[in-house]
């Protein structure tokens, strides 16, 4: 009977004591007025020949120039005069992903309101990478520690203008810090490793599209 009773007890002590988990990068929502005058939206290039929808990016800042949240039954999406179906999502504090289901034949009729404002911001396409022009280079390797620039480009050759900063993805044991534009189509940022033998990957996300596996980086201890 006491060995049942201590097992018993053991168990409880062992799940009251797991440990809760809390997402880091979910930034703490800031609803707000938004001003329509820098508050803006801007359609979402598809990595499909033909997409089954459309996305575009939002962007809301408040009348001081900062980004402000919105309860999402305040956003509507209208097509010649009709309220359309779409799909929300939040992206980070101001920025929120629109996606629409529905073919939309000519982008001018479509219009979106906030909190009863319409944007008068015209829906423009996203200047879209190139993964045959877009790259990484090493810039230095010292001490355990790569500067490595990312240049993005379009299948022209010229610099991408982004939306937001781009999402630099690695495999592998590297820790990714100081992530700043050098100019438009140019950033720069350091990558810190262990000293084991590994292999590191860059990938990259940017104005919605991605980028696989840009650059291998092979790192052996001597």
């Amino acid at each position: 009977m006491r060995v049942l009773l201590l097992l018993v007890l053991i168990s409880f002590i062992s799940c009251a004591s797991d440990p809760q988990r809390h997402i880091s990068s979910i930034e703490p929502i800031v609803e707000g007025k938004i001003d329509q005058r820098l508050s803006g939206i801007s359609s979402f290039p598809s990595d499909q020949e033909n997409p089954s929808s459309l996305l575009f990016y939002m962007n809301l800042k408040n009348s001081k120039n900062k980004a402000v949240d919105i309860a999402l039954g305040d956003l509507k999406v209208i097509e010649a005069g009709n309220i359309i179906e779409a799909k929300i999502r939040r992206l980070s504090l101001g920025r929120y992903e629109v996606e629409i289901f529905e073919n939309i034949e000519n982008l001018k009729e479509l219009s979106f309101s906030v909190q009863d404002k319409i944007l008068k911001h015209k829906v423009k396409p996203v200047h879209r990478p190139s993964k045959g022009k877009s790259k990484f280079v090493i810039i230095s390797n010292k001490n355990h520690e790569l500067v490595v620039q990312l240049f993005l480009q379009d299948k022209r050759g010229n610099f991408v203008d982004l939306q937001y900063s781009p999402e630099i993805m690695i495999e592998g044991a590297g820790t990714l810090n100081d992530l700043v534009m050098v100019k438009n189509g140019l950033w720069q940022f350091r990558v810190t490793f262990s000293e084991d033998n590994h292999i590191l990957y860059f990938s990259v996300r940017a104005n919605g599209v991605y980028l696989e596996r840009l650059l291998r980086f092979q790192h052996l201890e001597k």
